[in-house]
């Protein structure tokens, strides 16, 4: 009986780069692996609600003390500080 030839093992990559086809279904692999993963996150994160801060110059709180009879301690008439704001 003659001996079997067998052909030579050739590695399991031949080609250097690519084909159309592959690079297609990998962008593609990639594309819905993205999309799938989006939004993932969100369930970890708690948004807190914004509250808008009004301003109103008549509470303005002042560092020289309390007014007594409608005048600050440095003189000035209390009516007369809130229309130079």
């Amino acid at each position: 009986m003659p001996p079997k030839f067998s052909p030579p093992r050739l590695p399991p990559k031949i080609r250097k780069f690519e084909s159309g086809a592959e690079k297609r279904r990998k962008k593609k692999k990639i594309a819905e692996l993205i999309e799938s993963q989006t939004g993932a996150l969100d369930k970890f994160i708690l948004k807190e609600i914004q509250i808008p801060i009004v301003y109103e110059p008549s509470l303005r709180i002042l560092k020289d003390g309390p007014v007594t009879n409608g005048t600050l301690p440095c003189g000035l008439k209390r009516d007369a500080l809130i229309l130079q704001q």
